[in-house]
This record gives C-alpha cells, sequence and structure tokens, in this order.
C-alpha cells in the first residue's frame, strides 16, 4: 500500500510541471484543434456533412486618436476575441464557397481567457457555420443546374499540406504616448493658421494576432500590426471650391516612425500647399501626356494588383478585365510586375506588406504576375482558378472578413529606367508630337476610389495634390487645382511610355489589409482628367479666433537687421484700360510681365521680387500706385497669385520661374 502511494505520488509530482507548462496559447490551440475534429463528425439527415473544417481564432486590437489645433478631440479604442469557422461541405471540387465573396464582418466573439467559455463560443459559431453551409451549398447546386457551369470554373477548393507555425504574440513596437504624442504634435503646427476650414491629424495603430487549425493539420500562428499617421487640412478658394492637402504614412516599426521635427516639417509643407492651391488656376477637364510621382503611380499599380485576384476572375458580379488575357500583353515591353510578400524591406524601409504565411496558413511566396509586359499569373488564395489548381500565398483579408487573393508587396520594374529631367524632356516631346500645348506633372496622392464594379471595370479616380500643366515649348508650369485623374488601371498602365528610376515605398492601408508598392515615377502618354465632386460653398461667415500667442516666435530684445534673402510674389490685376508691357517692366523688381486685352477689360500678371522681404515691398507699392494711376475711376482688382517666397523656395515650388498662365 505504502509504495502504490510513493507511486502515486510520484507520478503526481512528473505531471505537475508538465501542467504549469501547458500555456494560455497551447490552452486555445486544443480547443480549436478538439472543436475541430468534433465539428468533422456534424451530420444532419438529407444534409452533405463537412469535408473541411477550420477555425480562425483572432485577438485584436484598435486605436484611432483625431487631433485638432494641437488637442485631443477623440479617441475610440477597441479590443476584441473573435473566431471566424470556415465550414465546408460537398468535395474539394464543388462546395458552399459562394460566387461572390461577401463583404460583411464573419466573426463570432469569444472570450480566449477562459478555455471553457472558448470552447462554449466554439460550439455555438461552428453550429452556425454548418448550417449556413449546407444550405449555400444546396443553393449553390440549384444554380448550377440553372446556370450551368462557367468556362472559368473549376475547383472551389485547392488541396494543399498541412503547414505548422507555432508561436506566441511579439509586442507591441510602439506605446500609446508614442502614438498621442505624434497625433498632437502634427495638429499643433495649425493653430498659426486657424482661418482653415478644417486643420487635424489622425494617428490609427492596429494590431491582431491568429491561431489557424484545420481538418487537414495546419497549425499556424500569424498576425500583423501597422500604425498610420494622417496629416490634412482645407481651406475655400474664391470661387468657393474647397481645396485640401495632406500627408499620410504607414510604418510597421518604431525605427520607420517619424520624429516631432519630422511630423512639423510634413505640416508646414501641407500649409504651404495650400497657399498656392488656393490661389492656384481652375482650368476644363481635357486630357494629355502626363508625368506621376511615386505616390500617384503606386496607387494605380495597386489599384491593378487588386484586380489580379483569382476571385475577381471568377466573381459573376467582378471585373474580371483579365479574364481570358493569361500569355497575352497587358502591358508595354519591358515592364515587370511582381508581388513579393516574402521582402521584409526595399532599400532600408520596412514593407508593410510583408509575412511568412498567409490567412489561410499558406506559406508567403513571391509571384511573378506580368513579365515583359505578358501577364504569368495572378493572386491565388486557396480558391483556385483554371491552369492554377494551388495557392500561392495570398490569401488575405482584414481580420474577421472573407479571404481572397490580394498584393502584398508589389514592385514595378523596368527594363531602362530613366532620371527625372529625361522623363519631363520626353513630356514634352510627346506633347508636341500629339499637337497638344501643355502636359500635366501630378504630385503627391490625397486619395483612390475604385469602381468594383462589373460595369465599371475597376475604373480609378485619382485625387492629388498638386497638379501643373507643363508647357510644351518653354517647360513653364503653371499650378491648377480641383481636376482629378480618371480611367481604368488597366488602360492607364498600357499608356507607359518610360519609368523612372526613382523607386520609392509607399506603405499604406487597403480593404484593411496592409499593403506596400515600390513605384517609380511613370511618364504616360495620355491621362484623362475630370473636374473634382467638390462643389462651390460660400465661405465662413463667423471669423475665426486669433491664433494664440504661443503660436508666433516672442519679439527679441534687440532687433535684427533683414535678412538679404531675395523674396518673390506674383500678382494679378484686372483692369479696363492696362498700361502697356513695357512701362511695367521698367518699373524696379519687374522681371516679368503679361498683358492680355479683351472687348471687356485687360488682365495684367506680373512677377516682382527684391532683395530682401523690405524691398519687395517698397516694389510693390511703387507697382500699386502705377496701376491706380492707370484706373482713375478705381476700376482695378487685385490678386495675389503666389504669395511672398524666399527665392530658393519660389524656384523649388516652380522648377525655375513662375509660368505665365496660359489655357490648355
Amino acid at each position: 500500500m505504502i509504495k502504490k502511494f510513493l507511486f502515486l505520488a510520484a507520478l503526481l509530482a512528473s505531471v505537475r510541471p508538465l501542467c504549469a507548462a501547458v500555456t494560455p496559447q497551447r490552452s486555445v490551440g486544443a480547443a480549436l484543434q478538439s472543436a475541430v475534429k468534433a465539428a468533422m463528425k456534424m451530420k444532419e439527415a438529407g444534409y452533405p456533412v463537412p469535408y473541411y473544417v477550420g477555425i480562425t481564432a483572432t485577438r485584436s486590437s484598435d486605436r484611432e486618436d483625431d487631433c485638432r489645433m494641437g488637442a485631443l478631440d477623440a479617441r475610440a479604442t477597441q479590443s476584441q476575441s473573435f473566431v471566424v469557422g470556415d465550414v465546408r461541405v460537398g468535395g474539394y471540387a464543388l462546395d458552399n464557397y459562394p460566387p461572390a465573396p461577401p463583404g460583411n464582418f464573419l466573426g463570432f466573439p469569444v472570450n480566449l481567457s477562459d478555455v471553457f467559455a472558448l470552447r462554449y463560443g466554439l460550439w455555438r459559431a461552428l453550429d452556425a457555420a454548418y448550417k449556413s453551409a449546407a444550405a449555400g451549398f444546396l443553393r449553390k447546386q440549384a444554380l448550377r443546374a440553372v446556370r450551368g457551369k462557367a468556362d472559368y470554373d473549376t475547383d472551389d477548393f485547392s488541396r494543399e499540406p498541412p503547414r505548422v507555425r507555432l508561436e506566441p504574440a511579439p509586442a507591441l513596437p510602439w506605446t500609446g504616448r508614442e502614438l498621442a504624442d505624434a497625433c498632437r504634435e502634427g495638429s499643433a503646427a495649425f493653430r498659426s493658421t486657424p482661418n482653415l476650414l478644417s486643420a487635424g491629424s489622425r494617428v490609427i495603430e492596429s494590431d491582431f494576432w491568429s491561431r489557424l487549425r484545420d481538418s487537414e493539420g495546419s497549425q499556424v500562428d500569424f498576425g500583423g500590426r501597422y500604425a498610420e499617421l494622417d496629416l490634412n487640412a482645407s481651406e475655400r478658394a474664391a470661387d468657393g471650391l474647397e481645396v485640401r492637402a495632406s500627408r499620410s504614412l504607414v510604418v510597421v516599426s518604431s525605427a520607420d516612425f517619424p520624429s516631432a521635427s519630422a511630423i512639423r516639417s510634413d505640416a508646414k509643407a501641407v500649409l504651404s500647399d495650400l497657399a498656392l492651391l488656393k490661389v492656384a488656376r481652375t482650368t476644363s477637364p481635357f486630357d494629355a501626356p502626363a508625368l506621376l510621382d511615386p505616390s500617384i503611380s503606386g496607387a494605380i499599380i495597386m489599384a491593378l494588383g487588386k484586380r489580379l485576384s483569382g476571385e475577381d476572375l471568377r466573381n459573376p458580379y467582378g471585373a474580371q478585365i483579365f479574364q481570358g488575357k493569361l500569355g497575352t500583353r497587358v502591358l508595354p515591353r519591358g515592364i515587370t510586375l511582381e508581388d513579393d510578400p516574402t521582402l521584409a524591406s526595399f532599400g532600408g524601409v520596412l514593407l508593410a506588406g510583408h509575412y511568412a504565411y498567409d490567412d489561410q496558413g499558406m506559406p508567403a511566396q513571391k509571384v511573378v504576375l506580368v513579365q515583359d509586359g505578358i501577364l504569368k499569373n495572378f493572386l491565388l488564395s486557396r480558391h483556385p482558378i483554371i491552369g492554377f489548381p494551388h495557392s500561392n500565398g495570398h490569401g488575405r483579408g482584414a481580420p474577421g472578413y472573407w479571404i481572397t487573393g490580394f498584393p502584398g508587396s508589389l514592385i514595378l520594374r523596368a527594363r531602362k529606367p530613366l532620371d527625372r529631367a529625361k522623363l519631363v524632356a520626353l513630356l514634352r516631346r510627346e506633347c508636341l508630337k500629339r499637337g497638344k500645348p501643355y502636359g500635366i506633372l501630378a504630385e503627391h496622392l490625397i486619395g483612390l476610389s475604385q469602381n468594383e464594379q462589373a460595369s465599371g471595370e475597376g475604373s480609378i479616380r485619382v485625387v492629388c495634390e498638386m497638379v501643373y500643366l507643363v508647357n510644351a515649348r518653354t517647360g513653364n508650369l503653371t499650378l491648377i487645382r480641383n481636376l482629378d485623374l480618371v480611367g481604368t488601371p488597366l488602360y492607364i498602365l498600357n499608356n507607359i511610355l518610360a519609368v523612372g528610376s526613382n523607386q520609392r515605398v509607399e506603405n499604406s492601408v487597403a480593404d484593411g489589409v496592409p499593403v506596400s508598392v515600390v513605384a517609380p515615377s511613370l511618364l504616360l502618354s495620355d491621362v484623362e482628367t475630370q473636374r473634382s465632386d467638390e462643389s462651390p460653398q460660400k465661405g465662413p461667415v463667423l471669423p475665426p479666433p486669433p491664433a494664440p500667442q504661443s503660436a508666433f516666435s516672442r519679439p527679441p530684445a534687440i532687433v535684427p537687421t533683414i535678412p538679404q534673402t531675395s523674396h518673390v510674389e506674383v500678382v494679378r490685376y484686372a483692369i479696363k484700360t492696362a498700361p502697356s508691357a513695357r512701362v511695367l517692366a521698367a518699373l524696379p523688381g519687374v522681371s516679368r510681365v503679361s498683358v492680355r486685352r479683351g472687348p471687356t477689360g485687360g488682365a495684367v500678371e506680373i512677377e516682382i521680387s527684391g532683395r530682401n522681404i523690405a524691398e519687395l515691398g517698397k516694389n510693390l507699392r511703387r507697382l500699386n500706385a502705377a496701376m491706380a494711376a492707370a484706373a482713375p475711376r478705381g476700376e482695378l482688382i487685385k490678386s495675389v497669385l503666389c504669395p511672398p517666397l524666399p527665392l530658393p523656395a519660389y524656384k523649388a515650388r516652380f522648377r525655375g520661374a513662375w509660368p505665365l498662365p496660359e489655357k490648355p
């Protein structure tokens, strides 16, 4: 009896450390595997049994700070745990997979800290998933009987070997205080300009960790995190249209998070752009050759990448723009487009689209989508397409949403990239060749919207911050506003004439999924423009509050000497009888004059400068006096086309000199 007791004591002693080693993570994994095993035995008379069961348990946290004028306006935080059950009935060839991916949230809330509560949630979630799967399968069978099988249909689920990757969730690379400080710092730079319609910053932090277990034996832990910083401001121009400027950044590491000085610098750039946009010209929509900077070309490349999804080819309600185009030319010669989520960084910048395993537990793979302009492959989840029976590790979706073939890190390469000077020269040459007086130079993406319906063929509208007319003969630039670029991504990219050598990483978040594009500048033979969706409105009636004193520097004890930095301003006068350009050019500081006369009056546009800001003011007073003398009855209207700028900033902004505005 004593020996038996000692044996039991020894057994318990050996078991105790093992029990202590069972972490909550392992408990969750065991609960998921047990639920998968039980779900495979579900059966109801008259209904098909499951042939595959997968469960993904996710713990996610999201935080958003919105700041205005240096103060926190709103903060929203959300932490949730949920499971998504993927129950499939029928077989690999035909199951309950819907013809069009649903867009609703599929997560079932559970508690991942209590094993019994988790098991209860899994029981409810899988029971509901089975009933939905059985009903969906019967409806799909009936639809197949009525419509028949489409020529692009193949198996509904790919056969894949099981994968195992068990890892704990890593710690967050940044703190809540770090994000809050960045939000306040970004909006504080706008305090000196309280007349703005909107002026704020937003910081979004998203983090998730998932555990996938399925009936094929896969056990894969994966996750993702990113932080997004947006600076935005808007103002109303004289014609009532709103002009907007912004800066956006997505990072996945604290090492790439911007410093306070960098954030303030970006905010000042936003204000500088707004000042120029407010007095910029408007023009009617037109089409012309265009040079796009990497932020804009990257957005168009991403729009094209989304259309290269395997689900898009089999969605009867989608665009299907690449259906039947495999092996044909879809981009110009010399252009290669690949997606490589295995690449962690490019040029020293961490890629937001990097991951090791996709959301279906498949290892990430590099895929060459277009080679030398020829379509070679697609972004595939476990929903196969004809000719491609297996996943290539691109099954992705926002946590809790349907998984489809989706981009990771798209990289566009060219056989013969060119520098900026050669691209501009080619742009002007193409304009002259086509009889176009102007080309387009587009910089700084604000946003992109895409039509997902079949009738829209994936058409896009690209909102750009800075759009310039490039004079084909002189190369002078004229800033215009409230014009967007439109078209389909395939048509736009088919018009590539040349590719820049300035490849740049553009991290962003598309449909809730962090993605990257390594994009160069693109020279296009033709781009169509349309008026923006903005409509004119009356400006504020109530005057804004005065800027706080803290927004300005204190007056120094000793008045400094005026810095000897040349300044430039550009003004426009509407006058009934305009003086001659020769008379105006003789005035001090006047460097350029444009006089246009019409039946109802004239318009005079003048570039004027001074060795410093004080001399510029003196020259302007002389000019105003000369114009007033030419309009004795007060029939004179003055507007500022370009506010006073230091000469280096003026030249950098306008590539040398203010272009005398001409109509396209």
